[in-house]
């Protein structure tokens, strides 16, 4: 049986406790576990934009030198104007009234990274976000994304699996 190919995308939060050199130990054996189970990880460069401007703020260099290993890594899924477009399609259909879709405010961000996220749909079988707002993200369920939150995926690292009731699946 052919194990499905998943990329885990890290949200700001997720991707700032990972490079917070203080945080180490907590997230250690979640990077295990993507390494052990053979799961991509990449950072949309939107997420890294929003990371790497409050590392600054806070003048806090190893985790600016931790976030720059994403990038030497080749980890960073690129800006493109593809991706703008895209972004830009995804927030008018979401932030159409006629929608009804909750939360119709500052999905900006949201949008470019989803859109990022969804340059990888012909690589992948399963594209993930980790986050800690699902609930806020969910509104982008019907285009294909899978969302993990964060304090979640920290247990099911220590379980050795991913507990995919634990996933907002749309297929």
């Amino acid at each position: 049986m052919n194990e499905l190919k998943r990329v885990i995308i890290l949200d700001s939060k997720p991707l700032g406790e990972i490079c917070n050199p203080i945080r180490y130990g907590e997230t250690k054996p979640l990077i295990e576990f993507f390494r052990e189970h053979q799961i991509t990880l990449r950072v949309a460069e939107i997420t890294d934009y929003e990371l790497r401007r409050e590392l600054r703020l806070q003048q806090l260099d190893k985790g600016i030198n931790n976030l720059n290993r994403f990038e030497h890594r080749g980890q960073i899924i690129p800006l493109t104007r593809e991706s703008l477009i895209m972004a830009a399609e995804l927030w008018g259909e979401l932030g159409n009234p006629e929608a009804k879709t909750p939360n119709q405010t500052n999905i900006n961000f949201d949008a470019i990274m989803v859109a990022q996220a969804l340059q990888l749909r012909n690589s992948f079988d399963q594209i993930i976000i980790l986050t800690i707002k699902v609930q806020k993200l969910i509104k982008f369920e019907k285009f294909g994304i899978n969302f993990w939150e964060w304090q979640q995926a920290l247990v099911d690292c220590h379980q050795g699996q991913i507990n995919l009731s634990s996933l907002t699946s749309f297929e």
